[in-house]
């Protein structure tokens, strides 16, 4: 009996401690590597000055020391939410946190960069978030990311660069919320630059340095103002809400890059082509698409803001070729002379003595449904300014509004404007781009005149009721609407050099109609025909109308002899003239011969008809709908047809669905083994027991 209390009581224990393993086995709490043993905080600490990589990453005080351990603790276990950086680390080659749950985060006591492309070295962000935590560090002195002398950064997609906003201080400028580039470069072809501040470049600040921008988004974006009181007289430094370029950089915009919804409280709300002090280098913008909408300045250039050169320092120009500048605005918040303050695009400029003007070259541009609370709302200009309007690669400048009737064009002159005294040259095309005459109109008391030098304390004011045509529509590339200036200068505001087009001479085609009808002998001539142009095989809308009193003669004129250097094709037709055939002959230079001939009156025959026998194919003839497409305001709404194809449903395929036996996932089967002897150890336990008592 003692032999078997003993068996039953080893049995027993057996059976709880096979009990046990099982419950702690299945009890994620029992694992040291748990969030409940390790800590609440999902993170893994990286310091790229004092880390060591053969810490844990755990607390602050045990950070590794480089992104690829950081990423490998994070990879290793999915608890993981956050890789918060206390300390600069250094950056080269693929830099990504693809299909993990994870960010990069800015320390709650951590100021400076948090990344740094060494000098000579590339680095590529993709599918990585990085955020400045601004919202409980309110000391950020330094950008999210640094790119060093001859460093390359690319940002790809899914990059999020974000909420880094760097604090204010006292007489001092502050340099790229989110990036900063040395004499570097940096290609942007996807990804997001949001929610970040700086003094000088809210988004990105290139001194030196040249952006590739085809993709992604720099937007809602905040250049700050501060009062440097350490100079007499005091100045207010800020540039670029989104970008500025500065000491001597580049842009070069294309594709499908966007800058929206920036700020800046002085000039350039999206783009700064230098910022508003004097400083070495020549900055420059080349636009060949993208997008630049809804930034707003607070004094000029609410788009783009081209800065002149100020004694022997460098100066801004843009070269915009195509692309869309809309619904940009100045608010006349700043206090930076605001009075022409080109919500697009604003233009500084200097005289001679304290250096240069600015420059605008612009191409093929739509400027259009702008508006201004004073004169220009399309374009306006100040007395040191410059204006050049051609119609090859021109502007179609018509239906801009403000309460003035000088509301398309308004270009002041004046010799006591201080250092922006001046009496402005200018040249305005009588041809708007695509030929159609824009039959100017002189607001009252303008000086009228479309050549010359304007006199001092005159201006010149002009507005059209005219609208393009259909070349116009083909031409145009860079569309600037829906803008608006708290001033003047909707569109486009003016201290500079702003050249629109190039200087070619227009070209204009001759045509003559001839009849061959022995004088109207019939009766039957039309009182009027209509010519119609063509350029390149598509419809201009232009057109003629000949008849007796013209003497079956007309010119069309005005018409751009290239566009994009490229010799245009002009052809005319004439609309069918009953009765009549009709014949085209001659050319552009020499003129276009358009000869009607009388039908010949028809003799009645006798026709003898021999019966056939017509075995004719059955035929299937397809139908192919089609669809509307307006492109949506602010951009002119051109209607399209875009051929839709009828698709026939396929026929439903019955499936058959096969269920396979699940395989347990690691640990099940084992888990069941162990619950099965514990339960069977309890079993003999009790019938013992009962033995024992019967």
């Amino acid at each position: 009996m003692k032999f078997k209390r003993q068996i039953f009581a080893i049995i027993l224990i057996f059976a709880f401690i096979l009990n046990g393993l099982f419950l702690l086995a299945d009890d994620p709490a029992g694992d040291p590597g748990s969030p409940a043993v390790r800590g609440s905080e999902n993170a893994i600490y990286l310091n790229g000055q004092a880390g060591n990589d053969d810490e844990n990453g755990l607390t602050p005080e045990e950070a590794v020391k480089t992104f690829a351990k950081a990423k490998e603790l994070a990879k290793n276990n999915s608890d993981i939410t956050q890789i918060i950086v206390t300390g600069t680390a250094n950056l080269e080659g693929d830099i990504s946190l693809k299909d993990l749950n994870v960010k990069i985060l800015r320390y709650k006591d951590f100021n400076d960069y948090l990344f740094c492309i060494p000098e000579g070295k590339k680095a590529q962000l993709s599918d990585i978030k990085i955020d400045g935590n601004s919202e409980n560090n309110p000391n950020i002195v330094k950008s999210l990311v640094i790119v060093n002398k001859g460093a390359t950064l690319n940002i790809t997609e899914g990059t999020v660069l974000r909420n880094n906003k760097i604090k204010i201080i006292k007489n001092t400028r502050t340099f790229g919320g989110a990036v900063f580039a040395k004499s570097s470069t940096i290609n942007m072809t996807g990804g997001i630059i949001e929610h970040n501040s700086a003094i000088n470049g809210g988004g990105i600040c290139l001194h030196r340095s040249t952006l590739n921008f085809s993709g992604g988004k720099v937007n809602n974006n905040k250049a700050d103002r501060v009062t440097d009181e350490s100079v007499t007289p005091y100045q207010h430094y800020l540039a670029g809400g989104g970008i500025l370029a500065n000491k001597g950089s580049t842009v070069k915009m294309s594709g499908a890059a966007e800058v929206s919804n920036n700020f800046s409280h002085e000039v350039g709300g999206g783009i700064s082509l230098g910022s508003r002090i004097w400083e070495y280098g020549d900055n420059y913008l080349y636009m060949e698409g993208g997008l630049i909408q809804g930034n707003t300045a607070g004094a000029t250039g609410g788009g783009i803001m081209i800065q002149a050169r100020y004694f022997n320092g460098g100066s801004s120009k843009a070269y915009i070729s195509g692309g869309k500048i809309l619904n940009n605005k100045t608010d006349r918040s700043g206090y930076t002379d605001n009075a022409f303050g080109g919500a697009g695009i604003y233009v500084n400029g200097a005289t001679k003595e304290w250096g240069g003007n600015g420059e605008l070259y612009l191409k093929n541009a739509l400027i259009t449904d702008n508006s201004a609370k004073f004169e220009g709302a399309g374009y306006a200009a100040c007395p040191i300014s410059k204006t050049e309007v051609y119609l090859t690669e021109g502007a179609a400048i018509y239906g801009n509004k403000t309460s003035e009737e000088a509301r398309d064009i308004y270009i002041y002159s004046d010799l006591n404007y201080g250092l922006h005294s001046g009496e402005p040259p200018f040249k305005i095309s009588e041809y708007m781009l695509g030929g159609q005459s824009y039959n100017w109109k002189f607001a009252e008391k303008s000086f009228e005149s479309l050549e010359g030098t304007l006199p001092n304390e005159k201006f010149l004011g002009l507005y059209t009721n005219e609208t393009g045509n259909k070349l116009t529509e083909q031409l145009t590339k860079v569309i600037i609407s829906g803008n608006e200036s708290a001033t003047r200068g909707g569109g486009i505001g003016s201290n500079g050099t702003v050249i629109i087009g190039k200087d070619e001479e227009p070209i204009e085609i001759s045509v003559t109609k001839v009849w061959e009808d022995s004088d109207n002998k019939d009766g039957q001539r039309p009182a009027e025909v209509e010519v119609k142009l063509s350029a390149n095989g598509s419809d201009t809308g232009l057109s003629l109308k000949l008849n007796e009193k013209n003497g079956w003669t007309g010119k069309f004129e005005g018409l751009p002899k290239t566009a994009d250097g490229v010799e245009i094709v002009y052809t005319i037709g004439e609309a069918e003239v009953s009765g009549y055939t009709v014949a085209i002959t001659g050319d552009v230079v020499n003129g276009f011969i358009v000869t009607n001939k009388k039908t010949p009156s028809e003799t009645p025959t006798t026709t003898t008809t021999v019966p056939t026998t017509t075995t004719t194919d059955p035929t299937t003839t397809t139908t192919v709908p089609t669809s509307t497409v307006t492109l949506p305001h602010p951009t002119p709404s051109y209607s399209f047809t875009v051929p839709t194809e009828t698709v026939k449903a396929p026929v439903p395929t019955v499936h058959t669905e096969v269920t396979t036996p699940q395989i347990p996932a690691t640990g099940e089967s084992s888990k069941s083994y162990v619950l099965g002897i514990s339960t069977l150890g309890l079993l003999m336990a009790v019938i013992l027991l009962r033995r024992k008592v019967h």
